[in-house]
């Protein structure tokens, strides 16, 4: 995607795998970039990784087995043990407005994508339902990428009762086990 997780986070090794080119903007940010299937991109990703983040990105693939097959290849890359975190709108929270972006082929709920990673052998360490709101776009602007209001951003986040009122989507992390 944009790289707005990715550019924010501190670790020895950064990877980025996308099938857009545009992703290729973020090797000048010292990310090392692969324009590749999320299906396949254990050809190109040589080592075992810790940890594996997507966001808002399973909604997007065409099928559920597709989904399944992408926890798979990440299951395949991550270190034994490895973790996988998955921020994913959550169409329980977001009702209707979810099939506002064309590319949105599959609804999941917290539990359909717990019942996916169980499937493909990950065990659920961590799971909130609802945690950030739905899209980062307001009245206030893109916060996402407004450094104005990287403020309001953290004092959201250090209020999980905000979560229950604004959260309409789940975060999930998920351990490597079988």
């Amino acid at each position: 995607g944009d790289g707005h997780f990715i550019t924010n986070i501190v670790a020895s090794t950064r990877i980025a795998v996308d099938l857009s080119p545009h992703v290729l903007e973020l090797q000048n940010k010292g990310i090392d970039v692969h324009v590749v299937a999320a299906t396949d991109f254990t050809k190109v990703v040589r080592e075992p990784v810790d940890v594996i983040f997507m966001s808002n990105f399973l909604e997007h693939l065409p099928t559920k087995q597709v989904l399944l097959s992408v926890l798979e290849e990440c299951h395949r890359a991550l270190k034994p043990g490895g973790m996988v975190l998955i921020l994913q709108p959550n169409i329980r929270y977001v009702g209707p407005a979810y099939w506002d972006y064309i590319d949105h082929h599959i609804a999941l709920t917290e539990h359909s994508l717990s019942e996916a990673l169980s499937i493909t052998g990950y065990e659920v360490v961590e799971l909130i339902p609802k945690f950030l709101p739905y899209t980062a776009k307001s009245m206030l602007g893109n916060l996402t990428g407004a450094k104005s209001f990287s403020w309001l951003i953290s004092l959201y986040l250090s209020v999980p009762f905000l979560w229950k009122i604004f959260g309409k989507q789940t975060f999930v992390a998920a351990k490597a086990v079988k």
